[in-house]
């Protein structure tokens, strides 16, 4: 049997570093080790291992206290293992192997499946939905059997003093083991194990029933203020949105002398206010502009309408933009009508006439029909000729190409 060092970890471990923090699978398998030749100082360096294998030994229990929190796979398997309790501080632990162990019993594999939160894996079975159940429903049927015991036959001292608590609780596990029976008699070694630390659990939260309140009340003034501090961030967001520079171009057009840029954003809105004045909406308004000073308002939403016909990407409320598109639709189509009355008639002199005959000048035949068409040459004068003809009408009877 080889005596368990630093060098002996590194070179049985797995990647090759010269540190024991980097290993993460490590094989102690068949070398005749015991719990006593297990250092927990030594073995606790290991903080990145996953695997480990130690079958093939002659442990009678894991090293108490030693905390791998990366460890998920663990192989004790052909060992003589009889105390799992031990196993505890392995709360990570997903896989256990436990074959070949002769003393492990029915009560210990549920021991198992409660102390390890996390397993899921045992001796190469999947035991989640054991566990589970054992974790929530077996718990909770044995919780309330605890509490009726208390309420039948306990109560707390009335001079509350430590000697009495500790002969109470005494007293209060040793009948709650005896009298709370639950499952089959298989497993009643687990069911006295499970009763006596959930009695206990049980035994001090009577003493201690005034921090829930008190840590609801912390949680409740804490989140007031998460809740308050946003509110007061507002009041300036509200004060940089009614300074937008809409209303610097609209009330002072002056101020577009001084760059160019400005103002050639500034000339497209007023092209566009020339074309909207027919809408019945702005005729209500009088054109004078010191009217303009109490309607600060609503130069905003002018602006905002520009920018969404000349940018396409402003966003403005549904209910605003339906109800300004229609009143924009009738002051575009006003100037178009105004501008088509006014326009003279075209008077057009008819050059050449050509008709169409009929058979026997019926108004409903539809089946005689032109085929071709030759116009009279002109003279030099540009009249069409002497004589009245302009073009001579014939049928083709064969096909049209």
């Amino acid at each position: 049997m080889e005596k368990i060092t630093e060098k002996l970890l590194l070179e049985r471990g797995s990647p090759k570093t010269n540190r024991l923090e980097q290993i993460k699978t490590l094989h102690l398998s068949k070398m005749g080790l015991k719990h006593q030749d297990l250092p927990v100082k030594l073995l606790s360096r290991l903080q990145s291992l996953e695997h480990w294998d130690l079958s093939g030994n002659r442990l009678q229990e894991f090293p108490k206290n030693l905390e791998l929190p990366a460890l998920r796979y663990l192989d004790l398997s052909d060992n003589q293992i009889e105390d799992v309790t031990t196993l505890k501080s392995l709360s990570g632990l997903e896989e256990l192997k436990l074959e070949d162990n002769l003393y492990i019993t029915v009560s210990d594999n549920y021991k198992l499946m409660v102390l390890l939160p996390n397993l899921r894996m045992y001796n190469g079975k999947d035991v989640s939905t054991t566990a589970n159940h054992l974790r929530y429903v077996y718990t909770e049927n044995l919780r309330t059997r605890i509490i009726a015991v208390w309420e039948k036959s306990f109560s707390l001292p009335d001079p509350i003093t430590a000697q009495k608590m500790s002969t109470l609780e005494a007293d209060f596990v040793s009948t709650a083991r005896q009298q709370v029976k639950f499952g089959p008699s298989s497993v009643s070694d687990f069911t006295k194990w499970k009763v006596a630390i959930m009695a206990k659990e049980y035994f001090c939260s009577l003493t201690e029933p005034k921090e829930e309140p008190e840590s609801k009340e912390a949680t409740d003034t804490k989140l007031n203020c998460d809740v308050r501090s946003p509110t007061k961030r507002k009041p300036p967001m509200d004060s940089s949105i009614s300074l937008t520079p809409l209303k610097i171009l609209r009330t002072d057009p002056p101020a577009a002398e001084d760059s160019p840029r400005k103002s050639s954003l500034r000339l497209k809105p007023l092209i566009q206010t020339d074309e909207v004045r027919l809408s019945p909406r702005k005729r209500s308004q009088p054109p004078s502009t010191p009217t303009k000073g109490p309607t600060r308002p609503e130069t905003p939403r002018r602006g905002s309408k520009v920018r969404q016909t000349k940018e396409d990407g402003a966003h403005v409320n549904q209910k605003e933009d339906v109800s300004r598109k229609e009143l924009q639709r009738d002051a575009d189509m006003q100037p178009t009508i105004k501008s088509c009355s006014k326009t003279q008639p075209v008077h057009l002199k008819p050059l050449h006439i050509l008709q169409c005959h009929s058979k026997q000048n019926s108004s409903e035949d539809f089946s005689t029909q032109l085929w071709a068409c030759a116009f009279q040459p002109p003279d030099a004068t540009g009249a069409g000729g002497g004589d009245r003809l302009v073009a001579t009408l014939w049928r083709r009877l064969s096909l049209c190409d």
